[in-house]
């Protein structure tokens, strides 16, 4: 889901543009979000924009949509939870309908209250807030003592629990609706003898980082989706599993408060994940290589099978026998049978989801697909409307006005300027650069 954009070029910005461009680049242009998500007002009854200078007025064909960052059903089945960049939508399942839609940027994975019937969100800086799906109103607000923020934050399946990577490197759980905290530790240094540098342009729309940042503590860090350390609840909310400043594992156990043994075989990963596969076992997949995928008992550490897939992320599908898997380079999510050993890929937009044998996913074209497994057949697609644009990642025009790029996080495509009408996509580009009106 994403807004829908258009392009305007506007003759008095195009003077100031020149001065900061190249000398056979001179452009300017500006991307208005006209599809504000609405229930009871539709795209075409919005205001028109008012703009000025216009040369040019082109509807993007088809619209950038940015992928489902997470598709959950509720644990009771009868709704189904789609979360981008913009926010957070919720459905009813029989029949298919809207039930709430939350604007939230840069937020956690949203969860179900064990009822289904209240949803919680939080922001890096654990600000909590409750919303009853029936009513579609909040119920509660709640900010947890993190108030330099999380490096990383992970919420518990039902929402009662969060956990922090603060900037300090403390790992600390709270409970949600009270505020208390479980657990505190430090697991490194608090700062650091030699400074990291981070590109201060990451998450504006910028072709490239304009100059980078230099600090000896991880506060810049906070909420960038590029810090690579990471954090799993086991789906009872029993076990906390993450990792310290060296990269090796740790758990917790949130009902005691207190640090337990990880297995030698969980202690480290090469660029891949840990996610539990159920109450008791633990999905170490490595980055890279299949081989070195495996499945353990947790927290004995027994070693149970090998699993014949990798990849940086895994999550643990409503339905425990599946494991969602997303693998660098490739578009929607491969779908791991942990009892069957088999893989089958999913052509969607991002995340998804298994209740008993039906899955839940959204395509590129913006629709929420519902598909059986076991008959390997669409049994549902449902439209889903367009929402606010989120912040780009990149944007740029080539020199003489022909084409335009514009990349979210996780989707980029290239457009054809005066028409709007697509070129080609791409995943999840760093940049874009054109050298010439051919060639980007």
């Amino acid at each position: 889901m994403c807004a829908d954009v258009s392009i305007t070029v506007n003759s008095q910005r195009m003077m100031h543009a020149s001065s900061l461009c190249s000398r056979t680049a001179a452009a300017a242009f500006l991307l208005a979000a006209t599809g504000l998500f609405s229930f009871a007002v539709n795209q075409e009854s919005l205001p028109r924009e008012r703009l000025h200078g216009v040369l040019s007025h082109a509807r993007l064909s088809p619209p950038l949509r940015g992928p489902a960052r997470q598709v959950r059903f509720s644990p009771d089945g009868t709704l189904v939870l789609i979360q981008n960049e913009s926010g957070v939508l919720v459905l009813s399942r029989e029949p298919i309908a809207f039930r709430l839609y939350v604007g939230a940027r840069d937020v956690l994975p949203a969860r179900f209250t064990a009822d289904s019937k209240t949803l919680v969100i939080a922001s890096h800086f654990l600000q909590v807030e409750r919303w009853d799906v029936l009513s579609g109103k909040e119920s509660q607000e709640k900010k947890l003592d993190a108030p330099d923020g999380c490096l990383t934050a992970e919420l518990s399946a039902d929402g009662e629990l969060a956990a922090c990577h603060d900037p300090e490197f403390k790992l600390r759980l709270f409970r949600t609706a009270t505020g208390e905290q479980l657990f505190s530790e430090r697991l490194g240094p608090k700062e650091i003898d030699t400074p990291i540098m981070w590109p201060r342009a990451t998450g504006s729309a910028f072709a490239e980082p304009v100059g980078f940042g230099y600090s000896k503590t991880f506060q810049p860090l906070v909420g960038r989706a590029e810090f690579g350390v990471s954090l799993a609840f086991s789906p009872d909310g029993h076990y906390l599993v993450g990792e310290d400043s060296r990269g090796e594992a740790l758990a917790v156990d949130t009902t005691s408060g207190k640090r337990i043994n990880v297995p030698g075989s969980a202690k480290r990963r090469t660029g891949g994940t840990l996610c539990f596969a159920g109450t008791d076992r633990l999905a170490i997949l490595d980055g890279d290589n299949p081989e070195d995928s495996k499945l353990i008992s947790f927290p004995a550490g027994e070693s149970l099978s090998r699993l014949p897939i990798a990849g940086p992320r895994a999550v643990l599908a409503s339905n425990p026998r599946y494991l969602i898997v997303h693998t660098p380079g490739q578009r929607g999510a491969a779908i791991l049978d942990l009892n069957t050993r088999m893989v089958t890929n999913i052509a969607s937009s991002g995340d998804a989801d298994i209740r008993d044998e039906l899955s839940a996913s959204v395509s590129e074209e913006g629709e929420l697909v519902f598909s059986r497994l076991d008959q390997r057949e669409v049994s549902t697609r449902f439209p889903l409307p367009l929402d606010p644009l989120p912040p780009l990642r990149s944007a740029s025009v080539s020199p003489s006005l022909e084409g335009l790029e514009i990349a979210l996080r996780g989707a980029s495509a290239v457009f054809r300027a005066a028409s709007g009408q697509l070129v080609t996509r791409d995943i999840d580009p760093a940049g874009s650069w054109w050298s010439d009106d051919g060639t980007a």
